[in-house]
């Protein structure tokens, strides 16, 4: 769907559903406004993302992705509009508290914990706070018991998934550039995000690690929603079947992931006049 001027807003924004993993899953951002200092990078952004959905947010360089994921995560504060995960309202809650509500986010920049290994690393992610959003914690011996054996099967599931058993001792600050982005998205689904944010997943990788990449992101939960942004269309395009995309800071295109590169003009900006 093409959109003239700011992006749609939700219409079933207030339908709720007591008990639905559907609505717990669901992310809305509304009206969104955001920017660096004196400069405005978002400008009325307003999205979708129900349950379980694979959505790419494309744009040139420039076009605000990062910002608006920086928002999202709450690393940055917007000016105007409002974000939704679920019954919850992010606005003014900081980046750790959105992840304990179940809002994931894997950045571009290098995140691994350097001094670990592979395993710790994955560990981490599934000991976290965050990890704990699905039900109250209980103290007894015999539960923490029980929760390390979990702790250890999640995370050799992952190791699985994700091509990594060969890797589990190794030190996490000398793997690959591919090995290190298979360990941040497993360590961040480890953590059981109900939404999970993947920002440049592909940058930098060779072949072979955005092919690996790619069966792992094939396999991830069905009921966790995805929203990822990469210069590399052709490797996100084939996960998501819904894309967005982003020109001078407005949501231009909603649609199809297959009808999307039919508005390659888009991303050429207006010349100035």
């Amino acid at each position: 769907m093409m959109l003239e001027g700011r992006g749609p807003v939700p219409s079933d924004l207030a339908v709720v559903r007591s008990g639905s993993s559907r609505v717990r899953g669901r992310l809305v951002v509304r009206d969104l406004s955001a920017g660096w200092g004196s400069r405005a990078v978002l400008r009325d952004v307003s999205l979708r993302l129900r349950s379980g959905e694979r959505v790419a947010l494309l744009g040139p360089n420039g076009a605000g992705k990062s910002t608006l994921f920086d928002v999202i995560a709450g690393r940055l504060t917007a000016r105007t509009g409002t974000i939704q995960l679920g019954r919850e309202t992010l606005d003014r809650l900081p980046a750790h508290h959105r992840a304990r509500l179940g809002l994931g986010y894997v950045s571009q920049e290098p995140t691994v914990f350097a001094d670990l290994s592979v395993r710790g690393n994955l560990e981490a992610g599934a000991l976290s706070p965050a990890a704990q959003h699905g039900g109250p914690r209980k103290a007894s011996h015999r539960f923490g018991a029980q929760r390390a054996l979990d702790v250890s099967a999640a995370v050799d599931s992952a190791l699985r998934h994700w091509n990594l058993e060969d890797l589990q001792e190794r030190n996490a600050g000398v793997l690959s550039g591919g090995e290190r982005r298979r360990v941040e998205v497993a360590r961040a689904l480890l953590a059981r995000p109900r939404v999970l944010l993947l920002d440049e997943p592909f940058a930098g990788l060779d072949p072979e690690g955005r092919a690996a990449l790619k069966v792992g992101l094939s396999g991830v939960p069905s009921d966790v929603s995805l929203l990822v942004t990469d210069h590399s269309h052709e490797d996100v395009l084939c996960l998501c079947d819904r894309a967005l995309l982003l020109v001078d800071g407005r949501v231009v295109f909603d649609g199809p992931s297959s009808e999307v590169m039919t508005t390659s003009s888009l991303y050429r900006r207006p010349a100035a006049t």
